[in-house]
């Protein structure tokens, strides 16, 4: 099990198994700015407020969980800090200056939203869809993060997000913070597990599906 952190002054982090391959095998860790990610929390408790959860097309939810809401356009979430932040990330990933990134996919609707997690709530293992995606964490409770450490197994869970590799049976295990991002390639198989104590963790997801180089280039998924 790891707890993600940074190194020295630098701002992001990469993770891997035990054996060195391309980003399709690793995890990529970031802090975001505090005082921005409560901003982000308080605009979707806004939504939350206003809106249904996302329940009614199934094929959309992967885990068992009450409470998903969806982006869509002309909500007022601070886009722009989301796009910037994970466009300067993805630019240490790949190496490129990027122009723009795009979370629209092909349906022509924003793959954006955030998960209301309640206790045993949890997400089985699954892929998404895109180029690479992301998850924030806008806001995890103390209790959450300490349950694993009174878990009476040799493989504590409780709590923790979990990447498997693809080419192994290796696995990389966090216990993420309040403010903590993570980047990953779309096909990098991930689960959630679930937390047993009466508290809500706050995580906002995305796929980006197409990337726009300085130089002009786009990829798509």
């Amino acid at each position: 099990m790891l707890v993600p952190e940074t190194w020295g002054d630098s701002n992001h982090n990469f993770y891997q198994y035990e054996y060195f391959f391309n980003f399709d095998d690793k995890v990529y860790y970031a802090k975001a700015n505090l005082d921005l990610t409560k901003q982000l929390l308080n605009e979707w408790n806004t939504i939350r407020k206003t809106n249904s959860p996302e329940l009614s097309d199934l094929s959309i939810l992967a885990g068992d969980l009450k409470e998903e809401y969806f982006y869509h356009k002309g909500m007022s979430i601070n886009i722009e800090y989301i796009t910037g932040f994970i466009s300067n990330h993805l630019e240490n990933i790949i190496g490129k200056k990027i122009q723009k990134i795009s979370f629209i996919d092909p349906d022509n609707k924003y793959d954006l939203w955030v998960n209301y997690q309640s206790k045993n709530e949890h997400n089985p293992i699954h892929q998404h869809a895109g180029l690479y995606s992301f998850v924030w964490y806008l806001i995890i409770p103390d209790e959450i993060r300490e349950e694993h450490e009174t878990q009476k197994s040799y493989a504590p869970t409780r709590g923790l997000i979990e990447f498997s590799s693809s080419r192994s049976n290796l696995n990389m295990r966090f216990n993420p913070k309040t403010a903590d991002a993570f980047i990953f390639d779309s096909k990098h198989n991930h689960q959630v597990y679930p937390f047993y104590s009466d508290n809500t963790r706050v995580s906002m997801a995305g796929n980006i599906h197409s990337i726009t180089f300085e130089d002009g280039e786009t990829i798509t998924a």
